[in-house]
């Protein structure tokens, strides 16, 4: 997989749709999110969709399309037309990931996308249950080189929170074992339960309740800097790998070619409706942090994340296996 996408011819390419460019929207927009109704990326597109109709004056439509990783939704943006009217909230397993996971399979490329702005991110947690014998990272790093057959539970090969778990395990010189689970619900209750799998990396929105109890405890948070929520706990980064950094990230797309001046428009708006405190207040509620850049930053960003999860995947050789 190329390490850098040219996504500005892409991004640039506006000569075409000019008088819709001029009255941009004069009807309702669709925003596809490759989520399940009711799920997690409801918590940023619903809300993102009710906020982005009022700066508009035109209602945002959340059009829900789960299934094969977010693969449907995002061929579907792929292939419509990029007048502005069809949009995606989606986060880096379909943009960073799928394209080296699923490289034989897939039906889109990045660069048939136009990127439009960063949203949200929310961050990682490694946690272990309470009675498991490390009680930071570097003793649990310690723990796995002396203990050989350790295993720990993940949420689904392939997601955010197993490719997390196996980056920190090349970074610290680690191999214990990843037991998947039918998603991240179903591993959170075998490390509570105390059996044989004593940690896992778990979203910081499905962890906090947990935490919070006593019944998980947090040894660092995955991202570059500590979490507004979790301020006394460190990052493994701070704490024993320099360097180490991951999360779940959601953005805005379109297919590509979009108007310059439409993108412009988006991004704008949606700037200002991340930037609101209200919104800010609202997602860290549920352990999300509000985020934006210009479209070149967001172009810039994506391309580092699939340098760096096609390097985790092809390290795993999980991309022989598609």
């Amino acid at each position: 997989m190329s390490k850098c996408f040219s996504w500005f011819s892409a991004l640039f390419i506006f000569a075409s749709l000019p008088a819709l460019a001029q009255s941009y929207p004069n009807k309702p927009v669709r925003l596809v999110v490759p989520f399940a109704a009711g799920g997690g990326g409801d918590v940023i597109g619903r809300p993102l969709a009710q906020r982005l109709s009022t700066a508009l004056g035109q209602q945002v439509i959340v059009d829900n399309r789960p299934g094969a990783s977010g693969m449907i939704a995002s061929s579907l943006v792929a292939r419509s037309r990029p007048d502005g009217y069809t949009l995606q909230l989606t986060s880096q397993t379909t943009h960073a990931v799928a394209p080296s996971l699923y490289k034989a399979v897939i039906t889109y490329k990045v660069t048939d996308f136009t990127p439009i702005s960063l949203v949200a991110f929310l961050p990682i947690v490694l946690v272990t249950n309470p009675n498991f014998a490390p009680k930071s990272v570097k003793e649990l790093i310690a723990y796995l080189r002396e203990n050989k057959k350790v295993s720990w539970a993940s949420g689904g090969t392939g997601a955010a929170l197993h490719l997390a778990g196996e980056m920190f395990n090349k970074m610290a010189g680690v191999s214990p074992v990843a037991i998947q689970y039918n998603g991240e619900g179903p591993a959170i209750i075998e490390v509570i339960g105390g059996g044989q799998l004593p940690y896992m990396f778990a979203t910081l929105s499905a962890a906090m309740p947990h935490i919070r109890s006593g019944k998980l405890r947090a040894l660092a948070v995955t991202t570059a800097k500590r979490s507004s929520v979790l301020t006394d706990v460190p990052t493994i980064a701070e704490e024993t790998l320099p360097g180490y950094e991951a999360g779940v990230w959601y953005g805005v797309f379109g297919p590509a070619g979009i108007p310059r001046d439409i993108v412009t428009k988006l991004n704008k708006e949606l700037r200002a409706i991340q930037n609101d405190p209200a919104t800010k207040a609202s997602l860290a509620q549920s352990g999300y942090e509000s985020l934006t850049n210009t479209p070149e930053e967001f172009v810039a960003f994506v391309n580092a994340e699939n340098t760096k999860w096609a390097k985790v995947i092809e390290d795993l050789g999980l991309n022989k296996e598609q």
